[in-house]
């Protein structure tokens, strides 16, 4: 028996050290699924380096109504989302 999936229903893992999943649990215990709708719209972004963290990409998220539209000049396809340290500074206060 041979079973076939589909590459373009997983999605690409992400990697959370304990102090951000904390900050994650905190900030939105009210949102379901929260992790998972996170990383399928992550995924649909260009290729971004992962230099501190995750939490500037989860601020960004949740500050623009969970996505990462931002303006319709933005194409999250085509342009690099570049952050820098203490992105997430807000994020990690709230929790």
């Amino acid at each position: 028996m041979l079973i076939g999936f589909n590459k373009s229903t997983f999605n690409a893992p992400i990697c959370l050290n304990p102090f951000e999943l904390k900050c994650i649990s905190i900030n939105e215990r009210e949102q379901k699924f929260f992790l998972t709708r996170y990383i399928s719209a992550k995924n649909k972004l260009l290729e971004v380096p992962q230099a501190f963290g995750e939490l500037p990409f989860v601020d960004i998220y949740t500050n623009c109504n969970y996505s990462f539209y931002i303006s319709d000049e933005f194409n999250p396809k085509n342009t690099m989302l570049y952050l820098s340290a203490g992105d997430d500074i807000e994020y990690i206060v709230k929790s």
